[in-house]
């Protein structure tokens, strides 16, 4: 059975810390498959890597900055579009889940987009 974790962050807060004890729990037994989509990283990310593939949602691309205005605007187009193919293939592999664990509503917007055609159980506490 194939679980997706989803987070709003890597940080050593409670929502995200309690997914992961719940992840660590499950993987220990097993019998499960487990992939992770962080919003955002941050200092658990390694702990939840280790729980399966884990993905982060936002970019940063940090080269962005060093251009003059067309080479932003240019730049800013293609990587919109690689994004996408790369966010579509994401969510393609994402829908495969039997189910999704969902760790807070504030990955409303986040999880309307990854549960979009799928036809899986979403638990979110």
């Amino acid at each position: 059975m194939k679980i997706l974790f989803i987070s709003h962050c890597a940080l050593r807060t409670g929502a995200p810390v309690l997914l992961l004890n719940i992840g660590k729990l499950l993987k220990e037994t097993g019998k499960y498959e487990i992939m992770v989509l962080l919003r955002s990283g941050g200092e658990l990310e390694t702990d939840f890597s280790a729980l399966g593939e884990t993905y982060i949602w936002s970019t940063y691309h940090p080269l962005y900055k060093k251009r003059n205005i067309l080479q932003r605007i240019v730049y800013r187009i293609y990587l919109k579009k690689i994004e996408e193919i790369k966010r579509n293939k994401l969510l393609t592999q994402l829908r495969k889940s039997d189910i999704i664990i969902n760790n807070t509503i504030t990955n409303g917007e986040l999880l309307e987009v990854v549960t979009s055609g799928y036809k899986g159980k979403v638990i979110s506490y």
